[in-house]
């Protein structure tokens, strides 16, 4: 039972990693997306938001379901949330709340933490280079409801 669990486990990871990846719309090089990456380090950062999630677009049945940039809309003056990372780029505290998490897979194109603490349900924190910066989404987790809220934005170093 324990090792069927953490097949399933280790399965959910690479789902989530591979589909929050793809659903962040790259347009930069190989090249400037590794820069990028590499450049996300230890420290304050801001996350400032200008798309959040519609809560209906995108079919979702499972947190680890991607959500396309289409269901996100434009938002003006949206919020800032301070990301503090921290351990190598392998931990994350996001906001006043303090939703905490750790980095679950590192591909060549982002990196994905879990969100477990300070949130009812979860949620995941995703960081990819966009052709204009880093980008990041936060997205809860509910229950009876697989997503409650996610929002994107840009991702730049704290001042």
């Amino acid at each position: 039972m324990v090792v069927r669990f953490r097949l399933l486990a280790l399965v959910w990871v690479c789902v989530v990693s591979c589909t929050a990846c793809d659903a962040g719309g790259r347009a930069a090089s190989h090249t400037s997306r590794a820069k990028l990456l590499a450049d996300f380090t230890d420290g304050a950062w801001d996350l400032r938001v200008d798309r959040v999630w519609d809560g209906q677009s995108g079919n979702v049945g499972s947190p680890s379901d991607p959500l396309a940039d289409d269901a996100y809309q434009g938002v003006t003056d949206g919020a800032t949330y301070r990301v503090i990372v921290s351990d190598h780029a392998s931990s994350v505290s996001i906001g006043p709340r303090s939703v905490r998490g750790l980095r679950t897979a590192w591909p060549d194109t982002c990196f994905v933490f879990n969100l477990s603490e300070g949130t009812f349900a979860g949620g995941r924190f995703v960081v990819w280079a966009g052709s204009e910066g880093l980008q990041a989404e936060v997205t809860l987790y509910g229950s009876g409801r697989p997503v409650v809220e996610s929002k994107r934005g840009t991702l730049v170093p704290a001042p």
